[in-house]
């Protein structure tokens, strides 16, 4: 919601006299609206780094990694 981060970030520049960045989910389909929306509100910056879901434990070859356990299980999980 391009209108609420703008919101936040006002009121956040009219709290503080220091820099500060939005850290904004890299999970939606157009950051670049958000990121003016975070920019138009105030912010100095942003950045879009967020847990990422990925599949973890997978070797490029395709075995799992670390193999712990006899199942030796891939798993989905997240990445910060």
């Amino acid at each position: 919601d391009t209108e609420l981060v703008r919101n936040i970030c006002r009121w956040v520049r009219q709290a503080v006299q220091i820099p500060f960045f939005a850290k904004l989910t890299p999970n939606v389909t157009n950051i670049v609206d958000i990121a003016k929306a975070a920019h138009e509100g105030g912010a100095d910056g942003v950045t879009a780094t967020n847990t990422v879901s990925g599949l973890m434990g997978l070797k490029a070859d395709g075995t799992p990694w670390p193999g712990i356990g006899r199942g030796k299980r891939t798993t989905y999980g997240g990445v910060s």
